[in-house]
């Protein structure tokens, strides 16, 4: 399994910790949620990354589920990448099922605010987390356009076979979701999906559980200005619910 968090630092500290220089970063690293490497390494495995890595001590970063690439935990777009990577993986699963059409049936959002800063001197909100509300209207804008989908009449869509809309599920991160496991299940039982359905998704759970496990490592060990602390008891999720029309 890939490591939810990847944190790339320099060699000599690498080194150390392989070496047991760093007893409690050990014990954190036996849980698996996350993987150091050091400089040397990454340039010879050449891990997928949305931005390259600064080898400044704040090359923190987050597993991108929807299409395995790290996103940068300092990087400002990171919500808006995981919103997208997210909508396209869910319609396109959608589209494999048969769906006809694809739109947004009602808005929600969890208003609970969370400050989440990754930077101890400049102070910076990680990734926008504290969403105002004309971030939020932006943020629905393009959920919206980007999971909207309508077939087109002169070549109807139809549902691909269950092992390939099993494997796709499964390939981009998706078997959490368990409204598409079970719809996922009746097309393995009857062929195709019928009538109108409503699907909740929701966004930036992958940012908390990147939080979470920074929580439990010394990051100060990597550079003296990270700080991942919150202000509440977690960050700021948008859910949206869709509707999707088989036929």
């Amino acid at each position: 399994m890939e490591p939810q968090v990847l944190i790339i630092t320099d060699n000599d500290r690498k080194y150390g910790i392989d070496n047991g220089y760093y007893p409690q970063m050990t014990e954190a690293l036996n849980y698996g949620q996350f993987k150091i490497i050091s400089i040397d390494e990454f340039k010879q495995n050449q891990f997928m990354t949305s931005t390259p890595p600064l080898f400044n001590g704040r090359d923190f970063y987050l597993r991108n589920p929807y299409n395995g690439n790290y996103i940068s935990m300092d990087d400002k777009d990171i919500l808006i990448k995981l919103i997208k990577s997210k909508n396209t993986k869910v319609k396109e699963t959608l589209i494999r099922m048969g769906a006809k059409s694809v739109s947004l049936y009602e808005e929600t959002s969890d208003i609970d605010k969370t400050n989440v800063k990754f930077s101890g001197n400049a102070n910076i909100k990680l990734a926008h987390a504290n969403i105002d509300a004309n971030y939020d209207n932006k943020i629905s804008v393009n959920i919206k356009s980007e999971l909207a989908f309508t077939e087109d009449p002169e070549c109807p869509n139809q549902p691909r076979n269950y092992e390939s809309v099993k494997k796709y599920i499964f390939d981009h991160g998706l078997g959490g979701e368990d409204d598409l496991v079970a719809w996922l299940e009746r097309l393995k039982e009857d062929g195709k999906l019928i009538g109108t359905e409503k699907i909740s998704v929701t966004y930036f759970s992958e940012l908390q559980n990147a939080l979470r496990i920074t929580s439990s490592i010394d990051y100060k060990l990597f550079n003296a200005e990270l700080d991942f602390s919150l202000e509440h008891n977690h960050v700021h999720t948008i859910t949206k619910t869709l509707s999707v029309n088989f036929g």
